[in-house]
């Protein structure tokens, strides 16, 4: 999925996660795929402080509204009518709805309007180390983690 999204927009310069699992391997010995995607071609990989998600908050209040707008729909009864009601809030707030701030454009068009940083740090290569997850999602929506 990161390597479908940096085809379409470009690899960013950085990358700020929190500590979820699937994002630092340090402390396991390595690093995660995310982590080998983002420093191959010489991106920089943060981290948040543990226990701090107002580092995150941008996309902490972002959750927080698609929540808010799953909540007012009618349940979803599967997994493609739950991502038909996520794609059609992220068309309306990318697209449509204005922000306060940034002169009331739509993200899209703030995103547009910028000049986009870009990798400039050194280059690594993927180690044949690198462990890949591949976990799967059944049909209800259960995760099984291998």
């Amino acid at each position: 999925m990161f390597t479908d999204a940096a085809v379409i927009w470009g690899h960013p310069a950085a990358v700020l996660t929190d500590n979820g699992c699937v994002y630092p391997a340090a402390h396991r010995g390595g690093r995660a795929a995310l982590e080998s995607e983002l420093l191959a071609p010489g991106a920089v990989f943060n981290h948040s402080r543990p226990y701090h998600p107002q580092t995150c908050g941008k996309v902490e209040r972002f959750h927080q509204t698609l929540k808010g707008f799953l909540a007012r729909q009618d349940p979803a009864s599967t997994i493609t009518a739950l991502q038909a009601q996520v794609d059609r809030f992220v068309a309306y707030y990318n697209d449509v709805r204005p922000h306060r701030a940034g002169e009331r454009m739509t993200p899209r068009a703030a995103y547009n309007a910028r000049d986009k940083a870009r990798p400039d740090g050194p280059k690594t290569t993927v180690g044949v180390d690198t462990r890949i997850r591949h976990d799967v999602i059944d049909p209800g929506g259960k995760v099984t983690l291998r």
